[in-house]
This record gives structure tokens, sequence and C-alpha cells, in this order.
């Protein structure tokens, strides 16, 4: 359960760190949250965490991609 708590606190913070990223580096934000989503999925896999617990994570990464996304539009 610490491990939940940790993953879900590094998304939170990588979301409010999401424009600056995103104003920076376009690619190294892709990338990170692609390796999030692939941490993720390496916890299910080798039950660190179950799928239950996978599924705010891997919520919170679709909605920090859409963030990042609708900051970027607007050339952040």
């Amino acid at each position: 359960m610490k491990k939940i708590m940790m993953t879900m606190a590094a998304v939170s913070a990588l979301a409010m760190a999401g424009p600056a990223v995103a104003q920076n580096a376009q690619g190294n934000f892709d990338a990170r949250i692609n390796q999030l989503q692939a941490n993720v999925q390496a916890g299910v896999q080798s039950g660190r965490i179950t799928r239950n617990e996978a599924v705010p994570l891997r919520e919170q990464l679709r909605q920090l991609s859409q963030l990042e996304r609708r900051y970027s539009r607007d050339g952040l």
C-alpha cells in the first residue's frame, strides 16, 4: 500500500509540473508518461500492486496526458 501511495504522490507531483515540463521538453514529458505507464503495468504483472490498485493510477496518467495535450495546443 505504501508503494501505491508513493506512486500516486509521484503522479500528482508530475501533474503539477506538467505545464512546465511540456513547455521545456515535449518529448521528455511523453517519455516519462510512457515510463510511468510501464511501471504500473510491471507492478501489476509482478504482483506488487493489484489490478484494482492500478485503475486509479492509470486514470491519473490518462488525465495527465490529456492535460499535457491541452496545454501544448496553446504553445506551452
